[in-house]
């Protein structure tokens, strides 16, 4: 094994007996050129990591391993994966961010946690045909079947279409992708995994989001360029901070079928100048539309229960609000720093569901003691809550 190089040379050969290629063996060393012989079969973790200067490798034929991290942060601007790579470590390839392309060989069965993360000139990722495990089209990668979108490389640009194969798109799938313009998601997928568009997709203006989709997952569209959003009906779940960030997004529709907005799912949407909550949702999650500065006006649907902690709060331009009968509990701050001054109860909220800092100055004592109705703010001489 070749335990580290300390030479001073920037061309190296490595001798013919070598058969692995030890842990940070060239870490951050300023080689340029390395001929890795045909007796290795590992390339162990972080062995070529942060080698600015190595632009190019050669992994022969006969390596069945690449560590993880094993060449995260170098110069490489293209690499090979042998037949004879059985797996790619976490990380292996992270932070490459002058690699342009990369084919995987027809033996690859693992391809470890943000493998390619980081890469951001990185248009296309090529998989061997004859792989048992994975494929690609038109240069993204996919699970064999086709069915799971894996990962979309960073430095793709334009707009992706999606085979109607699909049926999940992974987690991270389009993760740093600056230079996407538009993604056609078919009927045919189920669900959208974990900040699947999030990461700086500043690029990707629309969505639509089809009825074939039940969950859209945590951080899923996070901080992207999102003007509008199309929910189709048949969606259920918005997951936790779902478009969090969203700063453009100026118009979204909820369907009916959505039962769960989740915590912080569109919090900080500063576009975001109205909403309506449909009737299927049962329940409006922590923070949920918190520091969308621009909301005016909310409409929550007569099946919502409960309202989460900060759910609307620091929406200074919200002025009114009305409650349904069917909620049951408020959470602490739901509606503080805002901008309320009206509040219609269509039903009487249990007091162990009411805290006394989920509306501004005390309306919580004013609703227990006089039950459902209009409460109006007087900001005159005898401040306070008036029942009309």
């Amino acid at each position: 094994m070749l335990i580290k190089y300390t030479g001073a040379s920037k061309v190296v050969t490595i001798p013919s007996g070598v058969t692995a290629i030890g842990k940070e063996a060239f870490y951050r060393s300023a080689i340029t050129a390395i001929t890795i012989p045909a007796g290795v079969t590992s390339i162990g973790e972080g062995a070529f990591g942060y080698c600015l200067g190595l632009t190019g490798v050669t992994i022969p034929n006969g390596v069945t391993g690449i560590g993880n991290g094993a060449f995260q942060g170098s110069g490489l601007t293209s690499v090979t994966i042998p037949n004879s790579v059985a797996s790619i470590g976490e990380g292996a390839f992270y932070l490459c961010s002058k690699l342009t392309g990369v084919t995987v060989g027809s033996g690859v069965k693992s391809i470890g946690r943000e493998a390619f993360f980081g890469c951001l000139s990185l248009a296309a990722i090529n998989v061997d045909p004859g792989n048992a495990h994975f494929s690609s089209e038109d240069g993204v990668l996919y699970n064999k079947a086709k069915t799971v979108l894996l990962k979309c490389p960073a430095g793709k640009q334009g707009a992706v279409i999606i085979p109607n194969s699909v049926i999940a798109i992974g987690d991270w799938a389009f993760w740093e992708c600056a230079n996407i313009t538009g993604v056609t998601i078919p009927a045919s997928v189920a669900s959208i995994g974990e900040s699947a568009f999030a990461g700086g997709m500043t690029s990707l203006t629309g969505i639509t989001i089809p009825g074939s989709v039940k969950s859209i997952g945590a951080s899923a569209f996070s901080a992207s360029g999102l003007t509008g959003v199309t929910i189709s009906n048949g969606v259920t779940d918005i997951g936790d901070g779902a478009f969090r960030n969203c700063e453009r997004l100026t118009k979204v529709t909820i369907p009916n079928s959505v039962t769960r907005i989740g915590n912080e799912a569109f919090a900080s949407c500063s576009g975001l100048a109205s909403i309506t909550i449909p009737k299927g949702v049962t329940s409006i999650g922590d923070g949920a539309f918190a520091w969308c500065i621009s909301l005016a006006s909310v409409t929550i649907g007569n099946h919502v229960a409960s309202i989460g902690d900060s759910a609307f709060a620091q929406n200074y331009k919200l002025t009114s609000v009305t409650i349904p009968a069917s909620v049951k509990s408020i959470g602490p701050r739901a509606f503080t720093e805002t901008g309320i001054t009206k509040v219609t109860f269509r039903g009487a909220i249990p007091e162990a569901g009411l805290h006394y800092s989920s509306f501004p100055n005390y309306l919580r004592d004013k609703h227990l003691a006089g039950g459902p109705g209009t409460y109006t703010y007087n900001k005159g001489g005898s401040a306070g809550w008036i029942k009309q």
